[in-house]
């Protein structure tokens, strides 16, 4: 076994196992775009619903956050979790249709997620 090529070595993978890899791929190309705008919703947010971004700037054009703004940003980032779970076991299951859906779902709601972070009066 090479250990610069340690792949080259494992049998490829077929049928349930190709697909897991395929998908486990797939979460990680997204995953930074969900943090990042999770992230930003907090900078300009802050968790409690009061901007971090206006308490260190101390910018007066922005206005603090309403809590249910928060609970909007929560909600969004717990739908699209649950869009890439369905997205990961129908990716496993070769269920074509429903594994577009889920992610469509998932992405619409990503930009949802810069929405609220972009527009403050959402």
């Amino acid at each position: 076994m090479d250990i610069r090529h340690n792949t080259l070595d494992v049998p490829a993978q077929k049928g349930k196992g190709m697909r897991a890899k395929a998908a486990m791929n797939n979460h990680a190309e997204q995953f930074q775009f969900f943090a990042a705008a999770v992230l930003l919703n907090l900078v300009v947010r802050g968790p409690g619903g009061d901007s971090i971004a206006v308490r260190v700037a101390a910018v007066a054009e922005m206005s603090p956050a309403t809590p249910l703004l928060c609970l909007q940003v929560a909600v969004a980032a717990g739908f699209h979790v649950v869009c890439r779970l369905v997205h990961l076991i129908t990716y496993i299951e070769d269920i074509d249709w429903w594994r577009s859906t889920a992610f469509s779902l998932g992405f619409l709601t990503n930009l949802v997620l810069y929405a609220f972070a972009f527009a403050p009066d959402l």
